[in-house]
This record gives structure tokens, C-alpha cells and sequence, in this order.
């Protein structure tokens, strides 16, 4: 059996100065890709990638085959990459493989003050404001594609061959869902 192996990157501004590190068990190429796809986060990593003039480099810090050590390596290149005032845009110290509370649960005392605090204004908002807010967003379509989008779409996907494997598994997951069919042509949609 081959041994797992992590790897401790860094993304790289267009200037060539390192912002973000991180580690991994892909390849380079697929991390990269992978944060590539994550940019609808308004946190500091996907706003600082979604700010470049182009897309970031990815680069090779350190290798190892345990975890421990890549995560310590994580933590040990992050404090020293800011010790040297490199403006890392990592959302935490390292070491915790993705989410910083990924794994971990709040404490009662923290739910508690959670629920007082002031930016956990949902729970107060008046409930002729909450049907107001309810009647403003009905009718509306969550991010309805152009026509042209539609078009590129359909192109992309005629011709491809669904395997009777991802048949079953996605009739299986729409199962008792109920859904309104469209259909659109090259020049109109038709409900």
C-alpha cells in the first residue's frame, strides 16, 4: 500500500509574493482548480483570488508522507511567512485541514452568547417585517441563466451519453421531488 503523501503549498500574487499557504493530499493542479471553483465566499482568500488580474500561481513548499508533520510544517511556514510581512490571506493559523472549526462543536456558553449577540438579527426581526421580506422575494427566480448561457449549456452537454450507473443514482436522488419541466429553444423560452 503507498503511503499517502501532503503537500505544503503556497498561492502566489501576480507579483510573484506569497498570500495564501496551505497543504494537501492532490496534486498541485487540482488544489489550485479547487480554489479556483470556490469563489463565491465572501471570505478574504476568495476575495483577494477573485481581485487578481489573473488566476494565481500555485507553488511547491515542502513534501512529507505524515500528516502530523504536514501540519506542522503548515503552521510553522504561515508563522514564518508573516514574520517576514508577507500579507497571508489564510483565514486560520494552520494545521486544521480546511475549516478552522471544521470537526469541533460550540460549546452551551458560546450557543448562549451567540443567540444574544446583536448580528443574529433574524431572530429579531418582527414578524410583519419577516412577511414583508417573504412577499418581496416570491415570484422571483434565483439566478436565472441569460438565453446565451442556455445556449452554451445545451451545447456543451448534446452528444454526451449518461452511464446507466449515474442514470439510476440520479433518479434515485430526484425521487419524490416535485419540479416544474422547462424546455428552451434557440430563441425563446417555452414554460
Amino acid at each position: 500500500m503507498l503511503a499517502e503523501k501532503y503537500s505544503i503549498y503556497g498561492l502566489l500574487d501576480n507579483y510573484g509574493m506569497i498570500r495564501y499557504v496551505g497543504k494537501t493530499k492532490l496534486s498541485l493542479e487540482e488544489r489550485l482548480r479547487g480554489h479556483l471553483k470556490r469563489l463565491k465566499g465572501n471570505d478574504h482568500r476568495a476575495n483577494w483570488i477573485k481581485g487578481l488580474s489573473k488566476s494565481p500561481l500555485i507553488q511547491l513548499l515542502a513534501e512529507t508522507n505524515k500528516e502530523k508533520v504536514a501540519n506542522t510544517l503548515e503552521i510553522l511556514l504561515i508563522a514564518f511567512y508573516k514574520s517576514f510581512g508577507c500579507r497571508l490571506v489564510n483565514g486560520t493559523e494552520g494545521g486544521s485541514g480546511g475549516s478552522g472549526f471544521k470537526g469541533r462543536k460550540h460549546s452551551i456558553e458560546s450557543k448562549l452568547k451567540m443567540s444574544k449577540c446583536p448580528w443574529n438579527y433574524r431572530k429579531h426581526l418582527s414578524k410583519e417585517t419577516k412577511r414583508k421580506m417573504s412577499e418581496s422575494h416570491k415570484g422571483k427566480k434565483k439566478n436565472p441563466h441569460s438565453l446565451e448561457t442556455k445556449q452554451k449549456i445545451s451545447k456543451t452537454l448534446k452528444g454526451k451519453k449518461l452511464t446507466p450507473e449515474r442514470i439510476k443514482k440520479s433518479s434515485e436522488a430526484h425521487r419524490g421531488m416535485k419540479y416544474k419541466l422547462q424546455r428552451y429553444d434557440n430563441s425563446t423560452a417555452v414554460l
